[in-house]
């Protein structure tokens, strides 16, 4: 069974200057497989304030100048924010802002080992798209999240949808780099609400029902 590299992520912490954030990306575009994508998951305040300008200085460390990109060996492909919330008083507040940019490293995008896959692991590799948080959250580019699990959960959300169960993600940090597997989504306790059909029985006579 093949352990190779399905993705890279770049752990940025709070705080971290882009420069720096940027430099780290640089320095791991080599473990990118060809066709797979590198993650830079970074951290910002949720008010109005000066912030460091992460997603530019990333864009150019991976792509290079904006005047310079034609034979760039990578492309932009996504980005998006985690938001996520603490429970406070019975309601939830929100806690962060959590982005994440991705770059695919040019050559066979990572469906295509489809096509030599047994139909067990394709069927173990299935994404939970009926699910109602899979279609309101998952689908998007914004999502919401748990404060205490928000890092995590990203990670791993973006691993299953840019990898494959039998392969690992390498996660960079500043402590180092480590190996990860890539597990299932849970979107049984996420955020996202899901309604209800009730029905409304006014004097008995009208069968009415919301949603």
């Amino acid at each position: 069974m093949s352990r190779e590299i399905g993705v890279v992520i770049i752990d940025v912490p709070f705080g971290e200057l882009a420069r720096d954030a940027g430099r780290r990306v640089a320095e791991s575009l080599h473990h990118v497989p060809q066709g797979r994508c590198l993650v830079a998951v970074y951290e910002t305040a949720h008010d109005w304030s000066v912030t460091e300008p992460y997603e530019s200085v990333l864009c150019r460390s991976v792509l290079g100048p904006p005047e310079d990109r034609h034979h760039a060996e990578f492309e932009f492909f996504a980005n998006g924010v985690s938001r996520s919330y603490r429970r406070n008083r019975g309601q939830l507040t929100l806690a962060g802002n959590l982005h994440w940019v991705i770059f695919r490293r040019l050559g066979d995008r990572a469906y295509r080992r489809r096509e030599s896959l047994r139909q067990m692991e394709l069927r173990r590799n299935e994404l939970p798209v009926g699910h109602k948080v899979f279609t309101r959250d998952v689908a998007n580019n914004v999502w919401h999240l748990n404060a205490q699990t928000a890092r995590g959960t990203t990670m791993n959300r973006l691993c299953c949808l840019l990898a494959w169960r039998d392969e690992r993600a390498l996660v960079v940090k500043n402590s180092g780099n480590r190996l990860t597997a890539i597990n299932a989504m849970d979107l049984d306790r996420d955020l996202v609400g899901v309604a209800h059909r009730i029905p409304y029985d006014v004097d008995r006579v009208l069968g009415l029902v919301l949603f």
